[in-house]
């Protein structure tokens, strides 16, 4: 039977983790330094997802997301309006050309 035992502990200015396994009568142990501990808790704090707008600025968010997904379904229907155009023409083209005009 195997037991596995981690203990946290913090040696300033880092987090220091002892992994002790117990295998087979064998102790094998690890150390392993996580980082510093206020630099770590400075970076998670900057991945959190925070609210800091008021809500005047969130609305202005919104809207702005609102705008920009308009004018990207525009943009994709004015592509498509084009493309059916040009070949509209080149056909007419072919059409004008085989007739002999």
């Amino acid at each position: 039977m195997s037991a596995v035992t981690l203990t946290v502990c913090l040696e300033d200015p880092f987090r220091v983790g002892i992994l002790e396994v117990d295998e087979d009568g064998q102790v094998r142990a690890t150390r392993v330094v996580f980082g510093a501990a206020k630099p770590a808790a400075r970076e998670a704090a900057r991945g959190a997802p925070c609210r800091r707008a008021t809500a005047s600025q969130e609305a202005v968010r919104l809207k702005f997301e609102e705008r920009k997904a308009q004018a990207s379904a525009d943009a994709r229907a004015r592509k498509a309006t084009d493309v059916e155009h040009r070949y509209e023409a080149t056909r007419a083209k072919r059409r004008k050309r085989r007739r002999g005009h």
